[in-house]
């Protein structure tokens, strides 16, 4: 019981810190408190994996973060979109990955769910479908 009570408190104490942050502003999106989660026990492949954490964190080798840490000469779709290469973009709009978004939106509506970031990056049942979208938009030639 005490166990409960301190790690609630503990939540609730980096649920305020994480408010007050102007860090992270994507993950605030996905995961607006602090709570415990249970993670996803498969993954479409690790590297598709690895992208879904990075998106989570707003890390992912989208060409907005690239061109931030001047390793990408744009900011703009590599797939030739003339948008802004950003996680917004990449799952809601990019023509690159149309069929595996039809394959997302699918599963959102079968789940009835939102189709909006926060469903789809925290909906267990949703990630496999999320994973192979980003796998496919990475592993595509230019």
């Amino acid at each position: 019981m005490l166990r409960t009570r301190l790690r609630n408190l503990m939540y609730v104490d980096l649920t305020d810190s994480w408010s007050k942050s102007s860090m992270g502003a994507v993950t605030h999106i996905i995961h607006p408190e602090w709570r415990p989660r249970k993670l996803a026990v498969s993954m479409h492949s690790r590297f598709s994996h690895v992208m879904y954490n990075c998106l989570a964190v707003n890390r992912a080798p989208f060409r907005t973060w690239l061109y931030k840490i001047k390793r990408s000469k744009s900011k703009l779709c590599r797939y030739g979109c003339n948008c802004q290469e950003d996680f917004s973009h990449v799952l809601f709009f990019c023509a690159s990955v149309i069929d595996e978004r039809k394959a997302l939106k699918a599963c959102c509506t079968t789940n009835d769910v939102p189709f909006d970031l926060k469903t789809i990056m925290t909906l267990p049942t949703l990630q496999f479908v999320v994973e192979r979208l980003l796998a496919s938009f990475f592993s595509r030639k230019a």
